[in-house]
């Protein structure tokens, strides 16, 4: 019963993605180039946090079972402090080291500056991982798959496509406007997972094992 939400949920993610990607491209060989290395790095910089929200979700899912629910709050908690902090040292990072990061990967001094911009985005897209991630724990833990769903419509198709739009053709921003779309696209999501939270209805909702 999760897979199948999470299966479409991946899916919508990836088309947009590759979507994002395709039209970056179109605005030549110095911005492809520049995405491309900051996408690497983006998914390395993505695994501390997404490692925490993991075993989060899956403490938050024992925790609600056993029905003790003070615990699966604190849960939450704990794990945003823990991303906040991991966010914190990697936009440290990634603004303080930013032409160090993409010589890494390449020479071409056009790259690397452009890089440096890239990488200043990116800490907007950090961050929201930051905030979402444990909310987001709440929602897999409770066993909400079609809230989880949503968030992933709104995260893949409605907001990345659609900021995508809004600030590279409307804003004139360019392929800077992909960049921001990318970094911005999970404010939407994480106020629906924030909000899911504080509604507290995961501390009456019925677990998959239950039904």
């Amino acid at each position: 019963m999760l897979g199948i939400p999470q299966f479409v949920r991946v899916i919508c993610v990836r088309f947009s993605m590759l979507w994002v990607n395709s039209n970056i491209n179109s605005f030549g060989l110095v911005v492809s180039a520049t995405n491309s290395i900051g996408n690497k790095l983006n998914k390395f910089l993505e695994v501390f946090v997404q490692g925490v929200d993991q075993a989060s979700g899956a403490m938050i899912g024992q925790n609600l079972g056993a029905r003790k629910l003070d615990r699966a709050k604190k849960t939450v908690w704990i794990t945003l402090r823990c991303t906040l902090v991991i966010a914190a040292v990697l936009i440290a990072c990634v603004n303080l080291f930013p032409t160090q990061l993409f010589r890494i990967f390449t020479t071409d001094q056009e790259v690397i500056q452009y890089g440096i911009t890239y990488l200043r985005i990116l800490s907007v897209a950090i961050l929201m991982g930051a905030l979402i991630g444990p909310f987001n724990s709440m929602i897999s833990g409770s066993g909400f798959p079609t809230l989880s769903l949503v968030i992933g419509l709104l995260d893949g198709v409605v907001c990345r496509i659609g900021l995508s739009y809004i600030y590279a053709n409307v804003l004139g921003l360019g392929a800077n406007g992909y960049f921001w779309a990318n970094a911005t696209c999970r404010i939407l999501p994480c106020l629906v997972s924030i909000t899911y939270y504080a509604s507290g209805k995961w501390k009456t909702r019925k677990l998959l094992s239950e039904r």
